[in-house]
């Protein structure tokens, strides 16, 4: 499950219900509950994942969304996040909240470990924009052992929205 290793006790109460439905998200996103992920998002809600690799996105409404998760999921299986950093403010109607995350996974049989930055936009408690920024170089080095033992997926180029 997904963990914090920040305290949420000095965020007010709007924050704090914020700070459990982001834990809450990612722990979805560990188990491949991506109805549950995808209830947190507004209708037409993006999801921008800043890479060149397969990961790579700039994708918006549930079912491209939907797309990115299961990718995700494909290329890191059962992950576990380590929330780090949060930080949220703004009013329930216009929260921010950024995030520093520990991703752990296993890829072609190897232990894989990464961080990333996350940045969200809510409104009412719901997400307009995600933004994920990860250290790219190290999950490019991640696609190319992928790759390497035939994940030809790994290898694929970013998402793009399904032509409507």
């Amino acid at each position: 499950m997904a963990t914090m290793s920040t305290s949420i006790s000095a965020l007010g109460p709007a924050g704090r219900i914020a700070a459990r439905a982001y834990l809450s998200g990612l722990a979805a996103a560990e188990r491949g509950d991506f109805d549950q992920v995808l209830r947190q998002f507004r209708p037409g809600g993006e999801l921008i994942f800043v890479s060149r690799t397969a990961l790579g996105a700039r994708l918006a409404g549930h079912t491209d969304l939907r797309r990115w998760f299961e990718r995700f999921r494909r290329l890191l299986p059962d992950p576990s996040f380590d929330v780090q950093r949060l930080v949220i403010g703004g009013p329930v109607w216009h929260q921010r909240l950024a995030a520093h995350v520990i991703i752990r996974s296993r890829v072609a049989g190897e232990p894989y470990e990464n961080q990333f930055a996350q940045f969200l936009t809510l409104r009412w408690g719901k997400v307009t924009e995600d933004v994920i920024l990860e250290d790219t170089a190290t999950w490019e080095d991640a696609s190319r052992r992928l790759a390497a033992a035939g994940d030809t997926e790994a290898a694929g180029p970013p998402l793009t929205a399904t032509p409507a």
